[in-house]
């Protein structure tokens, strides 16, 4: 009986620390785990920022570009005008000086 009882204590004993050993087991496998995808969430993270700054910074050259092209159709609008009141401007210049002539 003496022995049995030893017998049960000694599998009970053998029978934790194999949970131990497989519960430690199972700890280090979470926790590398959980590291691997804590670098795969950053690497994700890092990958999504860089195509959101891409991506804004794309839109911020279309929109210069835009910008820069409405300038430019502005600019060649009034250089039309300076030119048309140079010419009147000229041209009244000489019927001036004609006049004065005559």
């Amino acid at each position: 009986m003496l022995q049995e009882t030893m017998q049960k204590i000694r599998e009970a004993e053998f029978k934790a620390d194999n949970i131990l050993k497989q519960s430690e087991e199972d700890a280090r496998d979470i926790v590398e785990d959980a590291g691997k995808k804590a670098v795969s969430m950053k690497h994700e993270a890092a990958v999504s920022d860089r195509q959101r700054m891409d991506e804004t910074a794309k839109t911020a050259d279309t929109w210069n570009e835009r910008e820069l092209q409405v300038a430019l159709k502005e600019a060649g609008t009034e250089i039309t005008k300076l030119r048309e009141l140079a010419e009147r401007k000229e041209k009244e210049a000489i019927e001036l000086v004609l006049s004065l002539i005559w």
